[in-house]
């Protein structure tokens, strides 16, 4: 049971995650839905509250675009000051335009990587107090073609499954471990990327 426990999912208000989002708030968790569009918000959590029956735990909406830096930084202050822990963070709101973000990045750079390092540089201190705490980052196509629930199994999993606690920096496909190419975990590359991206999203000069 994830009684409790406090998750907050970002792009949680259709496909995958709001899956994910339904079968935490079944397992008596407070979610609390990151989204950037209020009505799809509103309408997925009303949606996901009756999926989940009459022993749920507590959804909560809040307002998130991760192609502004400053609603990132307000989001994060809301979260700092209302939550006292924070056992699990799912990132999964991602796009895949060729537009520009508020701070003029790449659209896709800017979201799927820049706005997540902030939101998660600037929790990570609630993280760490929250320990065991976890970081879920998801990437998938499985919600084209298949029920979002068959997807939402292996961020679920990494949510709640006591046998990966302590398990850091590994990919998972299908709730199983999955080996990654040499590219993917360079740590020097890792290092450039992080220290870049400090800078590009104003934490360090």
């Amino acid at each position: 049971m994830m009684r409790g426990k406090t998750i907050v999912v970002t792009g949680a208000n259709s496909g995958i995650e709001k899956a994910a989002a339904a079968e935490l708030l079944k397992l008596q968790a407070r979610v609390t839905m990151a989204c950037r569009e209020q009505k799809k918000e509103e309408d997925a959590a009303r949606e996901i509250r009756q999926e989940a029956g009459p022993s749920q735990g507590e959804v909560v909406v809040k307002h998130l675009d991760l192609a502004s830096l400053k609603s990132v930084h307000s989001f994060c202050e809301e979260i700092l000051q209302e939550e006292l822990r924070l056992d699990v963070l799912i990132k999964n709101a991602g796009v895949f335009q060729c537009t520009q973000t508020d701070e003029g990045f790449e659209m896709q750079f800017g979201v799927n990587h820049l706005g997540h390092f902030l939101l998660t540089t600037l929790l990570l201190d609630l993280l760490t107090k929250s320990a065991p705490s976890r970081i879920v980052v998801v990437t998938s196509k499985l919600y084209k073609y298949a029920s979002p629930l068959e997807g939402a199994q292996t961020p679920l999993y990494l949510a709640c499954a006591p046998e990966v606690e302590g398990i850091n920096g590994r990919c998972f496909a299908n709730c199983e471990d999955e080996e990654l190419l040499p590219k993917a975990t360079d740590k020097e590359v890792a290092r450039k990327l992080w220290e870049i991206s400090e800078i590009m999203v104003g934490l360090t000069k």
